[in-house]
């Protein structure tokens, strides 16, 4: 068993074929220490049994330190496993978590700079309408002035007429020839 296992990451966290294969790994390794829990017991069992007589009781003794000891070996063996297990998950929940705040971050700096581009299309749209507004009142002002401009001018056109008008009008009592009259004026 290695101290640290690494896995890809796939689509919703870790690749499941590696995790899978860790966890049998994990799995078989259990297995074969409870396994050999078993046969040290039954063999155990057997040597309580030899050790009632006296050289049954040597190699019980014997037996027993070996067995005691292998015990030790597996009980040390499976607090690694559980320990690496441990913290494995510990690791993937860490990570998991870190990729849960990158995302939540990620995903209010998208909504700032969304709300932002909203707030500033607000601002266009009120820059806007506020341009147009001054643009009409100056056109209004402008087409007014052009009017009462014209409404002068057609004043004086009028006038000129009135004063053409009466001149040809005194010309033509007058009796003079229309020609010079006209040019004369």
């Amino acid at each position: 068993m290695t101290n640290t296992i690494l896995f890809a990451e796939a689509e919703n966290g870790y690749s499941k074929a590696q995790v899978d294969s860790y966890v049998e790994k994990l799995s078989k390794a259990y297995r074969a220490a409870y396994t050999d829990n078993q046969e040290l017991q039954r063999k155990y069992d057997e040597l309580v049994e030899e050790s009632k007589t006296p050289e049954g009781q040597e190699r019980t003794r014997i037996c027993a330190d070996i067995a005691t000891k292998t015990m030790r070996n597996m009980e040390t063996l499976a607090q690694k496993i559980v320990a690496e297990a441990q913290e494995e998950a510990l690791r993937v929940k860490m990570e998991a978590q870190t990729t849960i705040d990158e995302a939540r971050a990620e995903a209010a700096r998208i909504r700032a700079s969304v709300e932002a581009l909203i707030g500033e299309a607000a601002k266009e749209t009120a820059k806007a309408k506020e341009d147009a507004w001054i643009i009409r009142k100056e056109a209004r002002a402008e087409a007014a002035d052009i009017v009462s401009q014209a409404l002068a001018n057609a004043g004086e056109a009028q006038e000129i007429m009135r004063q053409t008008y009466a001149r040809l009008k005194a010309l033509l009592i007058d009796g003079e020839p229309e020609g010079k009259g006209i040019e004369a004026a």
